[in-house]
């Protein structure tokens, strides 16, 4: 079983998780930043993380 993590708040990304959601290899999907219509989605958790805040 697989952990994923999807950074992206858009449609595109929402699209993604569902389509992870279908996947019996993903046990657990994590979004960055949050996406209000992948709340909906069984096995999301979301993740506070400043994808703009790191280093080089």
């Amino acid at each position: 079983m697989a952990s994923v993590l999807v950074v992206g708040g858009g449609g595109r990304e929402h699209a993604i998780a569902w389509k992870l959601t279908l996947s019996s290899k993903v046990n657990k999907i994590y979004i960055t930043p949050n996406n209000i219509g992948a709340a909906l989605l069984p096995q999301i958790e979301f993740v506070d993380l400043d994808v703009n805040n790191f280093e080089v």
